[in-house]
């Protein structure tokens, strides 16, 4: 916490930081540019959802004689778009998110968060935001479409000969 505010009372314009680099998967996580991570899941959220109109997910809520027991999610890809994005009906509630819908939630969720340091409150800007529930499964998704848009060169006729070979090398690998 000394360290924070010692920063802060410095007041060093950011440009006159160099940025830290790490080169392990650790510190990957949380070095990763917010808009690449947005652009990154949004690519992914429109190539998942192509051919469907988007993701409809049906909650349905403990009954009130078990109010310890966790609502019940389920989720299915629909190829029409229901009238309305929202209806609930007793304890059932359904919501309809297309992608774009879907990339204002992630781009709020993943651009919001903050970090406690003692007494103040910190927001992230960059990357992905450790503190959430969400984020080993975020990471995942990012390095996994990463690896996809990498993997997928291989089909890109113009592809020297030594690049096919690195690509192909990468099919003998187990992840």
């Amino acid at each position: 916490m000394t360290t924070v505010h010692r920063f802060n009372a410095a007041a060093i314009p950011a440009a006159a930081v160099d940025p830290m680099a790490a080169y392990d998967f650790t510190r990957l996580y949380t070095n990763i540019p917010l808009d690449d991570l947005c652009r990154s899941i949004d690519k992914l959220a429109r190539t998942c959802l192509e051919g469907f109109a988007g993701i409809e997910v049906l909650t349905t809520l403990p009954a009130r004689q078990h109010p310890d027991a966790q609502p019940v999610h389920t989720a299915r890809l629909v190829l029409d778009a229901p009238s309305s994005p929202y209806s609930a009906q007793g304890r059932h509630v359904r919501r309809f998110s297309d992608a774009a819908a879907f990339d204002v939630i992630f781009t709020s969720l993943v651009s919001s968060t903050f970090v406690r340091f003692g007494p103040c409150l910190v927001r992230q800007i960059c990357g992905i935001p450790m503190g959430i529930s969400a984020a080993p499964f975020i990471a995942n998704l990012f390095l996994g479409w990463y690896e996809f848009e990498f993997l997928a060169q291989m089909h890109v006729p113009a592809l020297s000969a030594s690049a096919r070979d690195v690509l192909a090398a990468f099919g003998y690998t187990n992840r």
